[in-house]
């Protein structure tokens, strides 16, 4: 089989295309010149607030890709936790099975970006740490075509995983760095389930002890179909077991913040797919996507929607297209 023709056995019927568990945030974004030392202080040339966390991110760019989604999370019963709910809705963004903590606020990240996008994050948990994924009925899992793990305790993330193939759902697990430093053995029960998974080469390292894309033939012999390793400006790998696909990076003018950029790679990546593309146009779209995303401020408001996406695509698919390289694994 060859790569174009590798199809996943999605099921079609089901209402929902896609559900996003992991965490819901509000994002403080400061953009300086320079990241103080110890004992020093920096101003800030600007200042973002807006919702965050990747599983939400990923919802809200798979929604303005076009999808159905559903969210599953937990936020603080305050102001912060209202806020993230009403953004959601208005994204079209089903929220029925999001918890609120009545002990804890919502979860809270600090983001520095320096000039040239790059980040340091400190996150406070909070509410996101009160999820219950027994308490999500076995039905709403067995609405969505495909179940999309990001950034969450590993814990967490197999009892997700146990639910999602008890209903025959398709997994895609976005282990985040933190889960990823502790090795492939530790999340090897979950890997033998995942159908996609995305890693960017820190997280690949953490995983086999190697950012060589071969190394990746270790998660393949798990059960995994694709793994969709993501390296910024120089685009993306997309591995399965017959080939390994390079996809340029799409590069805008300019380079403004590269929060949840790869959180929009994974959402165009599915929502193509999941509309029956190749994987080779999946990934042109979503490395577009991903390059729309960065030329814009904070995590939400770069999220490109699908007539901008398919616009540059129909633009300069082609061009993007010629510079695919595609070697076979022997």
């Amino acid at each position: 089989m060859s790569i174009v023709d590798l199809k996943l056995d999605f099921k079609r019927s089901r209402p929902l295309d896609i559900i996003a568990v992991g965490n819901a945030n509000i994002d403080i974004t400061l953009y300086v010149n320079r990241v103080p030392g110890p004992d020093e202080a920096e101003e800030s040339l600007n200042l973002v607030v807006s919702g965050g966390g990747a599983a939400s991110n990923f919802a809200i760019a798979a929604s303005r890709m076009g999808c159905r989604v559903g969210f599953i999370g937990c936020i603080g019963s305050d102001d912060y936790g209202k806020l993230l709910l009403q953004e959601f809705k208005s994204e079209g963004v089903d929220v029925s099975r999001v918890q609120v903590s009545t002990s804890k606020h919502t979860g809270l990240v600090l983001i520095i970006v320096e000039p040239d996008g790059t980040r340091r994050m400190i996150a406070f948990r909070g509410a996101n740490l009160d999820l219950d994924i027994e308490r999500v009925d076995d039905e709403y899992f067995k609405s969505a075509k495909i179940i999309h793990i990001a950034s969450i305790k590993p814990e967490m993330a197999y009892n997700t995983v146990v639910k999602a193939v008890k209903t025959q759902t398709i997994i895609s697990y976005d282990p985040g760095s933190i889960a990823a430093k502790q090795g492939l053995n530790a999340l090897k029960h979950i890997l033998e389930k995942t159908t996609i998974l995305f890693l960017n080469q820190r997280e690949l390292e953490k995983l086999v002890g190697s950012r060589d894309v071969y190394s990746a033939i270790k998660i393949l012999d798990l059960g995994v179909k694709i793994v969709a390793l993501k390296m910024g400006e120089k685009g993306s790998i997309l591995l399965t077991r017959n080939s390994i696909i390079h996809i340029p990076p799409y590069k805008p003018k300019v380079i403004v913040d590269t929060t949840g950029a790869g959180d929009v790679y994974a959402a165009a990546l599915i929502s193509s797919i999941i509309k029956g593309r190749s994987l080779i146009e999946s990934g042109l779209i979503a490395t577009i996507a991903a390059g729309l995303k960065v030329s814009k401020p904070g995590a939400r408001k770069g999220l490109p929607y699908e007539s901008e996406v398919y616009s540059i695509f129909k633009s300069i698919g082609s061009e993007l297209k010629r510079q695919v390289v595609v070697k076979p694994i022997q």
